[in-house]
């Protein structure tokens, strides 16, 4: 599954709001991302889960 993110994409969450990807690890179901966002700080999130739009 291409969830369509790549390191350095900027994305936004309706609870974390703006954050920009720092890394992706993984393939498909299991990728994850670390977001750092500017309000909440750094997460770590499973792209098949996290409900993130591209800005």
């Amino acid at each position: 599954m291409n969830h369509g993110f790549r390191v350095g994409s900027d994305v936004v969450h309706p609870t974390f709001g703006e954050g920009v990807i720092i890394d992706i690890r993984g393939e498909g179901e299991k990728a994850e991302a670390t977001i750092r966002f500017s309000l909440v700080g750094t997460k770590h999130l499973s792209l098949a889960w996290a409900p993130l739009k591209a800005v």
